[in-house]
């Protein structure tokens, strides 16, 4: 049976959870002090939602402020990424509950997630691939060209 009050409890749950991975990643990147308050109050948060439900919370922010500004990432040196590896790292031991000395790479595995670095080059390739096929924004195919390369 379907409950209003229910209803109207969980969706309070998802802003609070919303709100807290939000400021969470921000802080994350920026303050090392408050990183760890932060990261007990998603830890307290990912038991009042669904598993699945948080983990889509995590997934859909990380992922989303990693891929924002992909163009701009794209052909520099490890050092940058260093931090927004740390981010995803952060993010894959909050939804398997792992400790910072455990081993990060089988949860990245598991998410299907590739590293940051990786992850620039593939969406810089995916969208050039879509420019050259006529498949992205017209105002990104029209700043493309393909060459004939002789031989």
């Amino acid at each position: 049976m379907f409950s209003w009050r229910y209803a109207y409890q969980a969706s309070n749950r998802l802003i609070c959870a919303h709100n807290a991975i939000g400021t969470y990643l921000v802080s994350h990147a920026n303050h090392k002090r408050s990183r760890n308050s932060r990261h007990r109050q998603l830890r307290s948060i990912r038991h009042s939602v669904p598993a699945t439900t948080f983990q889509a919370l995590i997934v859909s922010l990380v992922l989303s402020r990693l891929d924002y500004g992909n163009a701009v990432l794209a052909g520099l040196p490890a050092y940058p990424f260093r931090r927004l590896q740390s981010m995803m790292n952060a993010a894959a031991r909050l939804i398997y509950g792992l400790h910072h000395s455990d081993h990060i790479f089988d949860a990245l595995i598991s998410l299907h997630w590739l590293r940051a670095q990786e992850r620039v080059r593939f969406k810089t390739a995916v969208l050039m691939y879509k420019a050259t096929h006529g498949t992205a924004p017209s105002y990104l195919s029209q700043l493309v060209r393909v060459a004939d390369l002789p031989g």
